[in-house]
Order: C-alpha cells, then sequence, then structure tokens
C-alpha cells in the first residue's frame, strides 16, 4: 500500500496511511471523506493506481459535520411547530450527536427547541433567553435506524416575536479504519 506524508490529508483515526487520489486529498482536507452510502471511502481512482479500499468501519459522536440543514428559519408560532428535517437514508451511528442553534427575535421573550423522531419528541426541551446572538444546543440521543425522520420543532411563547433556528446538525466522528 502507498502512503501520503501530508497528516493534513489523512483521515482522522486511519491505520497507517494511505495514499488517496487529488480529489479525495482535496475532500478529506475539506473535511469531506467522500463516503458511499455503506461507509466506504469512494476508492474507484485508488483501485485504477493499485491500492487497497480503505473502509470506515465505526462512527461516534463528534464533532465532525456528517449532515447539516444550516439555513435559518423562523416562525412566530406559539405551539411546537415542525422547523426542520433530516431523513437517514444511512445511519452513521445508532447514537447520534445532534446540534442546533435558536434565537429569540426580541429581549425579554423565550423561545424552545426540541428534537423528535419520526413526528415523537425524544430529546430534552431547550430553552433560549437569548435575543442578540444564536446560543447552540447539543444533545446525543440513541436508538435510531435508517428511515428514520430527525426533526427539530420550535416555537416562542409570544406570538408577536419569532423564534429562529439554524445549523440542524449530526455530528459525528470516524472511530476507526481498516484495510477490508
Amino acid at each position: 500500500m502507498g502512503s501520503y506524508s501530508d497528516p493534513a490529508l489523512i483521515l482522522p483515526g486511519a491505520v497507517g496511511q494511505t495514499e488517496l487520489s487529488a480529489d479525495s486529498k482535496k475532500n478529506v482536507a475539506s473535511g469531506v471523506a467522500g463516503l458511499d452510502a455503506s461507509g466506504n471511502l469512494q476508492t474507484s481512482k485508488l483501485a485504477k493506481i493499485g491500492l487497497d479500499p480503505v473502509l470506515v468501519t465505526d462512527f461516534t459522536a463528534g464533532a465532525d459535520v456528517y449532515h447539516g440543514h444550516d439555513a435559518e428559519v423562523d416562525t412566530y408560532s406559539t405551539e411546537y411547530a415542525l422547523a426542520k428535517t433530516i431523513t437517514l437514508d444511512w445511519l452513521p451511528s445508532p447514537v447520534m450527536r445532534i446540534a442546533f442553534d435558536l434565537r429569540q427575535e426580541f429581549d425579554g421573550h423565550i423561545v424552545y427547541g426540541k428534537i423528535y423522531r419520526n413526528g415523537s419528541p425524544v430529546g430534552t426541551e431547550m430553552i433560549s433567553t437569548i435575543w442578540h446572538a444564536s446560543t447552540t444546543y447539543i444533545e446525543n440521543l440513541a436508538g435510531w435506524s435508517v428511515g428514520d425522520t430527525l426533526e427539530l420543532y420550535i416555537h416562542t411563547n409570544y406570538g408577536a416575536s419569532r423564534v429562529y433556528c439554524k445549523n440542524f446538525r449530526i455530528l459525528c466522528t470516524a472511530a476507526g479504519l481498516s484495510n477490508s
């Protein structure tokens, strides 16, 4: 197996070092590993030059963005309203670290956010009274399966003041790589 000595272009947790194609080097350096639905690095270029494919064997809750729905949305709703949705077409881990940002429109009001799975609440109710900046909330939740819908519901305590949310993300880290 070849090697590449620039540590910025090696996947975190790699066993040994694997020479990557120019596209893969660029993707890894920018934090995008180029994984297919099975968790394999897209290795068609590696195979053409005779290198063994590298398989990501495990993910854990971490700090790297696996999937993000980052655009800011808002509502005046005083009851929980669906703000963002991510459908799990591939599962990085049955325990996922989920993050989102909340803020309110005017000082003196309270806004709420909660994680749901397939329309049912599973997360802790997060509460913010900060109006001038977003507050990031992070929670590890277990029991996810392929096909589940991860949802963020939000509301405000005062219908004339909006609640804003953004950066709805699944965070994880590749825990191990192996040749197989």
